[in-house]
């Protein structure tokens, strides 16, 4: 109504600072989300290198597995062990990319819960100090 009669100048203004914020917020958004990803990724990898050790008797039964898979394609039996070595590292990458993504999807939720949270007791705040005012006047 009064944007309107001062000839919309100022609306534009409004509709093309929204737009760029919009767009700058969606992009600093996912760039956190992305770091956060990739960083629950590399500790997830790290902390499945640590529990592999060469002696374990479950990683010398899952690579033998995984070659086991190749015997019928590959007869030679190193590139097979090879080949076995990368699928139980495709795997492994896989499992902690999936944890990286559950952490991630904790973060936000997190972040979520606790921005509602505090916009409720601000506004339960608002009421009870509206009544308390209220009561307050004559």
């Amino acid at each position: 109504s009064k944007v309107i009669a001062q000839g919309g100048s100022k609306m534009t203004s409004f509709v093309a600072l929204f737009g760029i914020t919009q767009a700058v917020g969606s992009l600093v958004g996912t760039a956190f989300v992305q770091t956060y990803l990739f960083y629950s990724q590399q500790l997830h990898l790290a902390d499945f290198a640590n529990q592999a050790t060469t002696s374990s008797a479950q990683l010398v039964s899952a690579l033998s597995e995984a070659s086991n898979r190749y015997r019928s394609a590959i007869s030679d039996p190193v590139l097979r062990a090879g080949e076995g070595t990368l699928q139980f590292a495709q795997q492994t990458l896989l499992h902690a990319r999936v944890a990286a993504y559950n952490d991630v999807f904790l973060a936000i939720s997190l972040i979520a819960s606790s921005a509602a949270a505090i916009i409720g007791v601000a506004m339960l705040c608002g009421q009870f100090s509206g009544l308390f005012i209220r009561r307050q006047s004559p």
